[in-house]
């Protein structure tokens, strides 16, 4: 039985895979007494993605949003076919928070290209839409010389870490029978 468990833990576990090393995107130095202002950008797909702005030493007034932007394209058919009737651009802010003297973060979820369709009247209109992702500014003050790091990793999904919280009890619990199991056949 407890190989059994055990068995079943490990796929399970297998299934989280494993954790994404973080991707830098930008980084730098900087002198003491310095205003720093970085504005990169990178591309990402679909996804929930955590960005993290390091610092070697503590600075002073940091201010940052990681940015994306959804596009929306509007269709209509009125009947002489299909054109485009309106489009908009919305971007997202993502406000990096501190939470350490040198550590900021923001997290921004990525989603994948839909298109919708609707119909009414014997017309069919839609829209596609699809998120750009990502662009960056943030800036701080320095006291004295050092560096910076803008990375980013992939936040698991809730799905994921279900499935590690049942890997571990499926471990807890093949390793409490196999106790149980041994203390009773001493008696």
């Amino acid at each position: 039985m407890y190989r059994w468990g055990m068995g079943i833990a490990a796929i399970v576990l297998a299934g989280a895979g494993p954790a994404q090393a973080a991707t830098v995107i930008d980084s730098g130095t900087f002198d003491a007494d310095d205003f720093v202002y970085e504005s990169p950008s990178t591309t990402l797909g679909p996804g929930r993605y955590r960005f993290v702005v390091q610092t070697s030493v503590p600075v002073e007034g940091f201010f940052g949003d990681a940015i994306k932007q959804t596009t929306t394209n509007f269709y209509c058919d009125e009947g002489d076919g299909e054109f485009a009737c309106g489009g908009d651009d919305v971007p997202t802010y993502a406000s990096f928070t501190q939470v350490n003297p040198s550590r900021y973060l923001a997290t921004l979820t990525v989603d994948a290209p839909q298109t919708v369709y609707f119909g009414g009247g014997g017309f069919e209109t839609g829209y596609d839409e699809f998120d750009s992702c990502c662009e960056f500014e943030f800036s701080f003050e320095t006291t004295q010389a050092g560096s910076y790091t803008l990375s980013y990793g992939a936040v698991p999904e809730p799905a994921l870490w279900m499935l590690m919280i049942l890997g571990f009890g499926a471990v807890g619990g093949a390793m409490r029978k196999r106790r149980t199991t041994a203390s009773a056949s001493y008696a």
